[in-house]
């Protein structure tokens, strides 16, 4: 990934969810997002800090793992499109992307 990737400002990602309905999230600056088997991954850059994804569920709980490595349960669940992952998010030390000149 790229820094110019990133959304500078504040935006939102419009997505279909696995019930099919369209649904809106919230976007904060430096971010980016795209949806895989129709599961919402919104990458966000956090200065200073360890990689990490939070995985929500649609049960209204979340998770926070230290890393970036999902396990092959969580990866059964977003590939199955059972409904049981809201979206994941994902937060990147900027240090981490890729150096480009422009």
């Amino acid at each position: 990934m790229r820094r110019q990737e990133f959304r500078p400002e504040p935006d939102s990602y419009r997505y279909v969810d696995v019930a099919g309905n369209w649904q809106t999230l919230p976007l904060a600056a430096d971010s980016l997002a795209f949806s895989w088997c129709q599961i919402p991954f919104i990458y966000e850059l956090a200065e200073g800090k360890e990689p990490a994804i939070t995985i929500y569920y649609s049960s209204g709980e979340q998770v926070t793992i230290q890393g970036l490595k999902l396990s092959p349960e969580e990866t059964r669940n977003i590939t199955a499109r059972d409904g049981t992952v809201s979206n994941i998010r994902i937060g990147l030390n900027p240090e981490a992307l890729l150096r480009t000149e422009d």
